[in-house]
Order: structure tokens, then sequence, then C-alpha cells
């Protein structure tokens, strides 16, 4: 399979918004959030990082300082490279844009979307169409070593590689996933005493994860649409975000797959060290950055102060008491002001909190 990266553009999103029945936030500008989340989630455009070339990648947090992004560009290409840019940050930690232009950290030539922190603080990333997974450990300017999946059965060639957070099923494996055919594999990460690691027990677990499967994120479960722990992929060929249900291995379950929004060209996914957020670097000709606004298991349980374990009439009634107001602990989906959003979760999550 030949690889693109072409964009569809506005005219496949504006037709798959009204096919949808999706509710659109003209604020979110290529973006478009599918109806069965818009009460509860949000996707926020960023816009382009300062100072960045063109052709997003991979995102990843610095090991070494979480109000810092490091992102990709000239994804794809041999002068592909990885960056640094510091965040800015609104009144709950929610990133809001970028405080100064992206710094050069190390080249990567040809990463995609794949950008993890291993162990130790080294970067690892995935390339295309090489199928290989290089290494970096910190401070250096390139790979202290490239490992070739297709010599451990990977099917060539890989769109993102992604390390499960504490906490999830599978917490530490290395999960891997291939553009070309959109199948995911499962892997061990052995350090090889060197500050890089040896990749090992690779097998294949799902198929037909995603169409274009590139970056990889995590849902915690016990909130409103998750109950529990899922995985976020971007599918690049169909202009999307799924989610599925993790398995006990951390493994997407496929028959739980559900469209989360409709984006253009996504790329990269990280989950912010900050809060549960998830960003997102989109691919094209206008490269851009969003956040997936995610408040967290039981937000909306905000009153009395502190929450008492269920969402109700005195949750409803401080929405009511904080509108339009912004930097109070009500305005828990972190986006604008207090409002319809708010006022929708809590109608959504009615009851005891999971």
């Amino acid at each position: 399979m030949t690889r693109r990266k072409g964009r569809a553009g506005f005219a496949f999103i504006a037709a798959a918004v009204v096919l949808a029945g999706v509710t659109r936030d003209a604020a979110a500008g290529d973006f478009a959030m599918m109806p069965e989340f818009a009460g509860t989630y949000g996707l926020d455009d960023l816009g382009p990082v300062p100072g960045l070339p063109s052709n997003y990648g991979g995102v990843a947090f610095d090991p070494g300082d979480p109000d810092t992004l490091l992102i990709a560009a000239g994804a794809v290409s041999g002068s592909a490279a990885i960056y640094a840019v510091p965040v800015t940050r609104g009144c709950f930690g929610e990133i809001t844009g970028f405080a100064a232009d992206a710094t050069f950290v190390a080249s990567s030539p040809f990463i995609d979307s794949g950008l993890t922190v291993a162990p130790g603080g080294t970067l690892l990333y995935t390339t295309y169409d090489g199928n290989t997974l290089g290494q970096i450990t910190p401070g250096q300017p390139a790979a202290d070593r490239l490992v070739d999946l297709s010599a451990l059965g990977v099917t060539p060639s890989t769109g993102s590689a992604a390390i499960v957070p504490a906490g999830f099923p599978g917490a530490g494996r290395l999960k891997i996933g291939v553009y070309d055919d959109g199948d995911w594999y499962d892997a061990t990460l052995a350090p090889d005493g060197s500050g890089t690691f040896d990749i090992a027990g690779v097998e294949r677990r799902a198929i037909a994860v995603g169409n274009g499967l590139e970056g990889i994120a995590w849902i915690a479960g016990g909130q409103p649409n998750f109950p529990v722990p899922h995985v976020l992929v971007n599918n690049w060929d169909a202009e999307r975000i799924d989610v599925m249900a993790l398995d006990a291995a951390g493994d997407p379950d496929v028959t739980t797959r559900r469209t989360f929004a409709l984006i253009t060209g996504p790329e990269g996914a990280a989950g912010d060290w900050r809060t549960p957020d998830i960003i997102v670097s989109s691919l094209g000709p206008e490269d851009h950055v969003a956040a997936v606004r995610i408040p967290g298991p039981c937000a909306a349980d905000v009153a009395p102060v502190g929450g008492d374990g269920s969402i109700g009439a005195a949750d409803l009634i401080a929405v009511l008491a904080n509108w339009e107001e912004a930097c109070t602990p009500v305005n828990f989906d972190r986006r604008g002001v207090v409002g319809f959003g708010e006022l929708l979760s809590v109608l959504h999550a009615w009851g005891p909190c999971p």
C-alpha cells in the first residue's frame, strides 16, 4: 500500500457531519464531536504550534517537564525531527495554548505518529514505511538504536506505538499499531543496559483496529460513556477518532468500537500528565493541535463542595448559580464558562457516581 499523505479536508468533514447528525462546535475548526459524547466531552483546537515546521506527527510530554509538549514535524520524511514547546494552562491545569516557539530536540527521520516515553526518559518512535522503532536516550540529538520490527514479526508498516500507563490493564506493555492493515501488537520492553530496550515477545493481539491506525492514548473508566478503561485510536484514513474498551491485557475489544469525533488528519495522541485530557496532533496543510477534554470520573459531582458521591439537584443548582462563570470548580468540563455543557453533563450523569 502506498501511503498518502493527502487531505480530504473540510468537504469530507462537512458531509460526515450532515450524514451523522453531529453537533458541530464551530469554535473547534475542523473537528466535530459525535452526539453520544458531545454533552460531556469536548475537542478544542489549540491551533498551530509557533515555530514548528509543517506535517505534524507524534506527540508526547517531556519526561522532565509536564508543561512541555514534544511533537514531531516533517512526519514520514527524511528531515523529520522532534521539537519541544512549552504549553500554557488555564484555571484547572488544562492546556490552553503555547507559550513560545518550538525548539529542536532530536532528529527522527521518517517518524510517524508513534512517540512515547519509556522508563528512564528514553523516547521511542515509530517510522513509516521503514517499520522500525527508534530509541533516543535523554539529551541525545538522534536515535541511539533502531529496532527492525519486521524482523520481529510486525507487519509493515507501523503507524504508532504507545506504552500502557500505570493504572490500566496491561500497564507497562508496549502496544504497536500498524498503519497499513490496522493490526495491533503487544510486546515487552526489556532494558539492554545502555538506556535503550530490546523488544521481546511480540504478538499480534487484534486485527482491523483502525483505518490507517495512528496515535494511541488511554481513557480511565468509571465516567459517563466509559464505565471501563478504554483506548482512544486515531484513524487517519477514515478521518476520525475511535474509542474501544480494553480487555484484561490492555488490548482493544474491536467489537466495542465507537466513533468519538471526526477530525481531519488525526496523527499523534498523548495523555496530559496534569489532567485527564488527551492531546491530538493533526497532519496536513493546516497542521494543528487539539485537546480532547475529559472531565474525569464523576466530575459533575460538585455540590456540596467536594461532592457527595451522587449527581443530582444540588449539582444542578450549583451549575445554575455559577452560570457564565469561568474559574470555578463548577466549570468541571474546563471549557470556556459554566453553561450548557455542564448542564447537559449533570443531566446525563444523574444518579450515584460509578
